[in-house]
């Protein structure tokens, strides 16, 4: 009998695509946490907004791969509130922004997937003198943000949960919150990683109300028997440690 091995599914634009990197790693931080009790799967796609997540969704997720999905987060925003007028390749309109996360979450839905298991994330902030130090020093041109734009995709995204009944994190809150809160970003966009930090202690109890940490995958190596494992027990595949143990493994 096989072994059926739940999920935590990250999807979104650069910041779920880097969320294994050297820097915004919080998608490793929830892989180490989660070890032998839940994979992470990273769906991050840099350079894509909404419009293009809406149209790739159907391709990547359907009701033969979600069933063992425990918790679906969705990061998305930061490259939709780009500026109409210097970035029209990348613009998407508020209206269509929030549109496209209605669309995604009742596709989600009508392929099995509970709207309880879904996990939304704002964009963050934007910091201008960083971003343009970061482009001189790269040599790269993209279009400069602002944040009070920014802040209108935020509450799009915000009032997109509430009327879905969503769990929702307000990342552009949490990290203004902050005096020095350009430490949270690496080179004014994406996530450092103190911001990485940040978004793993904001996700960690919302992903732990969904998934049940309180046994990890597989019997501890104590209760094997390792000359003759299978004399151990007949449904090896299926025993979950002892609470005592989980506990002594994530200390």
């Amino acid at each position: 009998m096989s072994l059926k091995w739940p999920k935590i599914v990250l999807f979104g634009d650069s910041q779920v695509q880097h969320s294994f990197g050297p820097n915004g790693f919080w998608g490793a931080l929830l892989a180490d946490r989660f070890q032998r009790v839940c994979d992470v799967i990273s769906r991050g796609f840099s350079g894509y907004t909404t419009r293009s997540c809406r149209i790739i969704l159907p391709r990547i997720f359907y009701p033969e791969n979600i069933s063992d999905v425990e918790a679906f987060v969705i990061v998305l925003g930061t490259n939709d509130s780009s500026g109409k007028e210097d970035a029209s390749e990348y613009h998407v309109s508020l209206q269509e922004y929030a549109e496209n996360l209605d669309a995604m979450i009742d596709y989600l839905q009508s392929i099995g997937l509970n709207k309880n298991k879904i996990i939304m994330m704002t964009p963050g902030p934007y910091h201008h003198e960083k971003f343009m130090k970061w482009c001189y020093e790269t040599g790269k041109v993209f279009p400069s943000k602002d944040n009070k734009l920014m802040a209108e995709y935020v509450e799009a995204c915000l009032n997109t949960a509430k009327k879905h009944n969503i769990d929702v994190i307000n990342i552009f809150q949490e990290m203004m919150k902050s005096q020095d809160w350009s430490k949270f970003l690496t080179d004014g966009l994406h996530f450092s990683s103190d911001g990485s930090h940040l978004v793993y202690h904001l996700l960690l109890p919302l992903i732990e109300k969904k998934i049940d940490v309180t046994g990890m995958l597989l019997p501890y190596w104590r209760d094997i028997n390792h000359i003759k494992p299978k004399d151990a027990d007949e449904n090896l595949c299926y025993k979950k440690c002892p609470n005592m143990y989980v506990q002594k493994f994530h200390k």
